[in-house]
């Protein structure tokens, strides 16, 4: 007993230092994260857009603050839907399956440190009425376009293609991040424009050199002045997620 005992610590000591040596992706250190959701009062596409876009302004211009950064959801939180694709040309059931979808505006690459190695992410063109676009992640690239370059290809949501298929352009491919968690393989993923499909709830992402959670107060402040109907929730830092990732 005393012998499988000491195997057994032996063993879960090595995996949680293997665990402990995975990249995330992107950089976790110095990053808050809080989310906001708005309310009835912002029942237009151009007024979740004008909302979101001052907060990220604002957030930004906070002193001591290196980047902000708007995200439907954040690594370790899961991705925010997942849904099937097809792209333009495949054969009838060439779709693939369970791809996760995020929506992020165009600074959240430089903000969390995610690598660009392909390609673009998205810039000031990419508003609502222009080409809908994507960036997507390595591991789709490898894999659904394995010996393919998927920048500038087209990609539809669903199994079927339809006359009302939403038609998205790869403009990027960037690194894998862990959206689920450190011990979980990164999942197939594309994100998506928020200037083109604003979204009512979004995660304000802010890096410091210093304390992130000394900029929640700041950041409230900031958002009462927006709008004092508002609230920030579920206000973090992403070194305490992957903390909590590695205690699970």
């Amino acid at each position: 007993l005393a012998l499988l005992m000491t195997v057994g610590a032996a063993l879960l000591v090595r995996s949680f230092l293997q665990i402990r040596r995975v990249d995330a992706g992107f950089d976790p250190r110095g990053v808050l994260a809080a989310a906001v959701e708005l309310n009835a009062r912002y029942d237009t596409s151009t007024k979740v857009d004008a909302f979101m876009g001052a907060l990220e302004a604002r957030a930004r211009a906070i002193p001591g603050v290196t980047g902000a950064a708007l995200a439907s959801n954040v690594p370790f939180k899961g991705t925010s839907y997942t849904t099937d694709f097809i792209a333009y040309g495949r054969p009838e059931g060439g779709y693939g399956t369970e791809i996760g979808n995020r929506t992020v505006t165009p600074s959240y690459f430089a903000t969390m440190k995610v690598p660009v190695l392909r390609g673009r992410v998205f810039g000031a063109e990419d508003r609502e009425g222009s080409t809908p676009v994507l960036v997507i992640n390595e591991a789709l690239a490898n894999s659904y376009f394995k010996g393919e370059d998927p920048v500038g290809q087209r990609i539809t949501f669903g199994k079927v293609v339809t006359l009302k298929s939403t038609w998205y352009t790869i403009i990027g491919v960037v690194g894998n991040e862990h959206v689920d968690a450190l011990d979980i393989a990164p999942r197939i993923e594309a994100y998506h424009a928020e200037a083109q499909e604003p979204s009512s709830y979004m995660v304000v992402l802010m890096r410091t050199k210093g304390d992130p959670a000394a900029l929640t107060p700041t950041l409230r402040a900031v958002l009462r002045d927006l709008d004092p109907t508002l609230t920030l929730l579920e206000v973090t830092t992403m070194e305490r997620l992957r903390a909590e990732s590695l205690a699970r």
